[in-house]
């Protein structure tokens, strides 16, 4: 049997739309997050010309990035899962038009962001 790589990006040709301003709750069946997840502007690195995070319970897990030649990718940047963080990335992975569930998210490569620990910047 062939082992599968894990993938560090999903990659898809289109940017953000203005996506980032609308609600998690709008792409969840679930009534409210409690606040218990949150998007949050992150900053553009070389060659990107927007980025956001998703935070679920204080983690950054999750981050959607607009390149500058027109492609939008969607990372990983925590290892774990749990079945309501799950929710959590699968509403936000829909936001910008990816498709993202337990079987995704673990083909996709878990990279950290510099900067973020448990959430929050250091």
């Amino acid at each position: 049997m062939k082992k599968i790589e894990p993938a560090k990006a999903i990659v898809r040709v289109g940017g953000f739309g203005g996506a980032q301003h609308e609600s998690l709750e709008d792409y969840c069946d679930r009534k409210s997050f409690y606040r218990k997840a949150k998007v949050v502007d992150l900053e553009a690195g070389e060659g990107e010309s927007g980025k956001v995070g998703l935070v679920s319970y204080d983690t950054l897990v999750a981050t959607v990035t607009e390149k500058k030649d027109g492609t939008t990718e969607f990372s990983r940047t925590w290892g774990g899962w749990s079945a309501t963080t799950g929710r959590h990335v699968s509403s936000f992975a829909r936001m910008f038009g990816f498709g993202v569930g337990k079987a995704e998210w673990d083909r996709l490569e878990a990279i950290p962001v510099d900067g973020w620990y448990c959430g929050y910047r250091w």
